[in-house]
C-alpha cells in the first residue's frame, strides 16, 4: 500500500504570529541602532567639549605664563627705573598714510588685537618709534631697532611694547612740542595723543 505524504502548511494564524515577531525583532534592532548612534553622538559631544577646554586650560596658562614674564619684567626693571615722559599716539590703516604692512614685514595679518583696539604681536603692543635710518634725529630723542621691546604707562597701565615700525614725527619731532612721541599701531583712532611714560633700565 503506497504512503500518501501530506504537505506541511502554516496555518494563517500562525503567519501573522510569525510577521509579527520578525516585524518585532526588526523594530527593535532599528530602535537598538538608533540608541547606539545617539550615544556615539553624546559622546562626540563631550569628546569635543573635553577638547574645547583642554585647549581653553592651555591658553589659559599661557597667558597667565605671559601675565607672570610681564611682572617679572617690571619687577626687575623697577630695581633701577627710569621713566621719561612721553606722548602716546596711534596710526592705523586708513589714516590717510598707513597700511597694513610694518616696517619690519609683518603686517596685520600676523597680529591680534586687544579690548583697546591695539594691535599685539606675541601679546606685545605693536609700536613705530623714532629710528637712525629715518636721519636727522631730535637731541635727547632715543631711538630704538626693529624687535626692541618698550615697557611703557599709558592711563595708569603698564604695558610691554614690540617695535615693528619706523615713525619719522617720533624721530624729527615738533617744533610745538617738547616731548617725543610714541605711535601706537592700533584698528582706528582711539588714542589720539595722550601722555604716558617709558619705563627704562638704568644700569
Amino acid at each position: 500500500m503506497q504512503e500518501i505524504k501530506k504537505e506541511r502548511t502554516i496555518s494563517p494564524a500562525a503567519k501573522i504570529i510569525l510577521s509579527v515577531l520578525i516585524l518585532s525583532c526588526a523594530v527593535y534592532l532599528i530602535n537598538q541602532q538608533h540608541k547606539t548612534r545617539i550615544v556615539q553622538e553624546k559622546l562626540r559631544n563631550e569628546i569635543n567639549e573635553v577638547s574645547d577646554d583642554i585647549r581653553e586650560f592651555q591658553k589659559s596658562n599661557k597667558e597667565i605664563k605671559n601675565e607672570l614674564d610681564l611682572i617679572s619684567e617690571i619687577e626687575e626693571i623697577g630695581r633701577t627705573a627710569a621713566t621719561t615722559d612721553v606722548l602716546f599716539t596711534n596710526y592705523y590703516t586708513g589714516d590717510g598714510s598707513s597700511g597694513t604692512t610694518t616696517a619690519s614685514g609683518l603686517s596685520t595679518n600676523d597680529f591680534t588685537v586687544n579690548d583697546l583696539g591695539m594691535y599685539l604681536y606675541d601679546h606685545k603692543v605693536v609700536l613705530a618709534t623714532a629710528h637712525t635710518s629715518l636721519g636727522n634725529v631730535r637731541a635727547g630723542f632715543r631711538t630704538h631697532q626693529l624687535y626692541d621691546t618698550v615697557v611703557f604707562e599709558l592711563n595708569n597701565v603698564i604695558y610691554t611694547g614690540i617695535v615693528l615700525d619706523k615713525c619719522g614725527t617720533c624721530t624729527w619731532g615738533n617744533s610745538f612740542e617738547d616731548k617725543q612721541r610714541y605711535d601706537i599701531f592700533t584698528t582706528h583712532s582711539v588714542i589720539g595723543k595722550q601722555p604716558g611714560m617709558v619705563i627704562e633700565r638704568n644700569d
